[in-house]
Parts: structure tokens; sequence; C-alpha cells
């Protein structure tokens, strides 16, 4: 129960894309640890991370790229092709295609 209410502040965090790109930075990476402990958890916030996908920040669109892999969530595998081939950042879209391998695409 702690974890999931940590999950969920993270993903808020995401979700209301606070200005500072610090705070999403650490949110992604926060979800990076909780999708270890609990990949459950972090699935049911796949909206949200499929939203971060198009944060103005770089970092935070990789960490929630190698996210989805990690907790390999049952959708989003079409928004990850689009940023694997449309993202303009070359890491972003290298983790986008990691992200995908490790969901059977």
């Amino acid at each position: 129960m702690a974890g999931d209410v940590g999950v969920l502040q993270a993903g808020w965090l995401l979700d209301q894309a606070d200005d500072d790109p610090g705070v999403r930075h650490n949110a992604a990476l926060a979800l990076l640890a909780a999708g270890r402990a609990d990949p459950a958890a972090v699935r049911a916030e796949t909206d949200r991370l499929l939203a971060a996908l198009d944060d103005p920040d770089h970092s935070v669109r990789a960490n929630v790229c190698v996210l989805l892999g990690n907790v390999r969530p049952a959708t989003g595998r079409e928004r990850l092709a689009a940023v694997a081939d449309g993202d303009p950042d070359l890491d972003v879209r290298e983790k986008a295609r990691w992200a995908l391998g490790r969901l059977g695409w």
C-alpha cells in the first residue's frame, strides 16, 4: 500500500507537468525504482506514462521509455513506436526502440 502511494505521487508529478524539468525527471526516476519493486502498481499508471512521452524534457521521455519497457504494459506499443520513429532526441528514440523490443515488437 505505501508503495502504491509513492507511485501515485510520482505519477501525479508527471501528470501535472511541473514547471521544473528536474522535478519531472526525478518523478520518472522514482517510478523506475518503483517499477522494479512493484511493476503492477506502475503498470496501473500507464496512461500517465504514455502522456509523459510528450514531456518537453528529453530525459523525462527517455526514462519513461525505459520504465515502459521494464513494466511491460498491455497498451502503448503504438505510442512507443511513434516515439521510436519521430522523437527529436536520439537517446529517446533508442530507448523507445529498446522498450519495444522488451514488449515483443
